[in-house]
């Protein structure tokens, strides 16, 4: 067997056996006084290693001064804890824990708070719910087309009310092509909310206060919008022209 440095070439076929991939850490048993070795890995994943096996680690908890004595928070029955479990409240049981938690007035049962919590949650990770959204789009293509056949199946008379309504109120107001390019050129053919112009974009009329909520289809109330933003708007009234020029 010949050896060089830590690789060492044993056998005929002059095979190398080059030893434990890292270094191990020494650490003594705080019970037995057994001197064990662990991987630096096991030890950034695990934060503190105090025993070498189960036993010892059995045996470590139960020894002196390791237990306390309480009272339940809620019922008062008299119950033993480990002391490096001990909260400011502490339950005897899952049932006391649970009646202690369904107090009257508690935040997590007031609906305001909760939409309020929710609301803040949602604009503070728009990103990740984009993200997050855009993911399960991609990957649920067909089920979302089922979704949308099905729901036009069984809503035939409110969609039908829906787009008849909604030409009758384009029609009550008549908003010409000249109209439309007046608008463009005016706004040098860019759309208000993105700032992408054309030909990069097909800058598309979006009413500002929608037709569903009874907005009027004339010049007064549409501002140009790029295919994306006018969709992203959706029925909110939002005025993109103040953050540019009064119209």
């Amino acid at each position: 067997m010949l050896e060089i440095g830590r690789q060492v070439m044993t056998g005929k076929h002059r095979n190398y056996y080059r030893g434990p991939r890292v270094e191990r850490i020494k650490i003594k048993c705080e019970v037995c006084n057994k001197v064990f070795e662990i991987t630096p890995g096991r030890l950034r994943a695990r934060g503190k290693v105090r025993f070498c096996s189960r036993k010892c680690m059995a045996t470590g908890f139960t020894k002196p001064n390791s237990h306390t004595i309480l009272q339940c928070s809620l019922c008062g029955k008299g119950m033993t804890k480990r002391t490096d479990k001990v909260k400011s409240k502490n339950y005897c049981s899952i049932e006391c824990r649970g009646k202690a938690r369904r107090v009257p007035g508690a935040k997590w049962k007031d609906k305001k708070y909760i939409h309020d919590y929710q609301k803040r949650y949602s604009k503070s990770h728009r990103w990740r719910r984009l993200k997050t959204n855009a993911l399960w789009i991609s990957k649920n293509k067909r089920k979302i087309l089922n979704i949308k056949k099905k729901y036009r199946q069984t809503h035939k008379d409110e969609i039908a009310a829906l787009a008849h309504s909604r030409r009758t109120r384009i029609k009550e107001v008549k908003f010409s092509v000249a109209e439309w390019k007046g608008i463009k050129a005016f706004y040098n053919y860019t759309c208000l909310c993105c700032g992408r112009g054309e030909p990069e974009i097909l800058l598309t009329p979006d009413h500002i206060h929608p037709l569903v909520k009874g907005g009027l289809n004339c010049k007064e109330n549409i501002q140009p919008l790029c295919g994306s933003c006018n969709s992203s708007k959706g029925t909110k009234t939002i005025d993109y022209r103040t953050q540019v020029k009064s119209f």
